[in-house]
């Protein structure tokens, strides 16, 4: 008796299905035995951060969806962010990421980073270019003044942060002008010159980056996408959406430790701060859903 093409799918069906549930199981428990293993990654600093376990999370205004750089005002009250569109301030309730008010500083640029220094704002665009701005004194509008470099648009920037022993800014490049495709490089601008100094500060070699995450060094390169400095302790901070994983350098240059970061808590990392507390925070674009700014406090040894 020849059986009907729909009694033969019907067996098809059921057969696949049996197949696919044990694969199915094994994926899921692969999933949730990741899961577990970034939970408990520990980033290992002065002061060590659970990095995929926040202590608060807040979520930003649409208009921060594409949020690009991190910093606080001079007092460490306020947070002060910028998005890689318009050439605005914006300011952020430092206790939940309310936004307080707008400042314009510049036309539509691609914004990178943004740092505090005493009563000085800077920010950076994706070429290397500066933006400074002498104070804000709670107008609309305020004026900039654009410093040039010699970095490119193919170095792309894309994190700026305060070191304060040599009073001077390092700026992060998520790729380079020179051909050396495997480096990655932090320059270091001169607050009191003005001046982006010629070689770099750091030098990102991803096999050692790879070799402490415990990865492949091949996939993928750690890209710097935010930078920040521990205001006690001096170590240096960065964090790589590409990659997704942060690192942290010592004050003279040296690896302390890395960590792999859970990609639905850090969606897409592009902004960073250290305040005096001690307290880590890390903005991702929204990816589809809203931003958010994440906060780690850290933890005892």
């Amino acid at each position: 008796m020849r059986m009907s093409n729909m009694n033969v799918w019907i067996m098809v069906a059921v057969a696949s299905a049996a197949c696919l549930y044990p694969l199915q199981k094994m994926i899921l428990k692969n999933h949730k035995s990741k899961k577990l293993v970034l939970s408990k990654e520990i980033l290992k600093a002065s002061s060590p951060y659970q990095i995929n376990q926040p202590d608060a999370t807040y979520e930003l205004d649409n208009k921060l969806s594409e949020i690009s750089g991190l910093s606080a005002t001079q007092d460490s009250e306020v947070i002060i962010g910028v998005q890689d569109e318009d050439g605005i301030l914006f300011y952020l309730d430092k206790t939940s990421g309310n936004l307080i008010r707008e400042v314009k500083f510049a036309g539509d640029e691609d914004y990178e980073g943004i740092e505090v220094v005493n009563d000085q704002i800077f920010v950076v665009n994706s070429k290397g270019d500066l933006a400074y701005i002498a104070g804000d004194d709670d107008r609309d509008e305020v004026d900039s003044e654009k410093i040039k470099t010699f970095l490119k648009r193919s170095d792309d920037v894309e994190g700026l942060t305060y070191l304060p022993g040599q009073n001077a800014l390092l700026v992060a490049c998520k790729s380079n002008q020179d051909g050396k495709h495997d480096m990655r490089n932090v320059y270091l601008f001169d607050i009191n010159s003005m001046q982006l100094m010629d070689e770099p500060f750091l030098e990102l070699d991803p096999k050692d980056i790879a070799d402490v995450l415990g990865r492949d060094s091949k996939i993928p390169y750690f890209s710097p996408s935010a930078i920040a400095v521990h205001p006690v302790s001096g170590e240096i901070f960065i964090v790589s959406s590409p990659a997704h994983a942060i690192i942290v350098f010592d004050k003279n240059g040296s690896i302390i430790d890395g960590a792999n970061l859970d990609r639905v808590i850090h969606a897409q990392p592009e902004g960073m701060f250290i305040d005096d507390a001690g307290k880590l925070y890390i903005a991702s674009e929204a990816r589809g859903t809203v931003a958010k700014i994440r906060v780690f406090n850290p933890k005892p040894n």
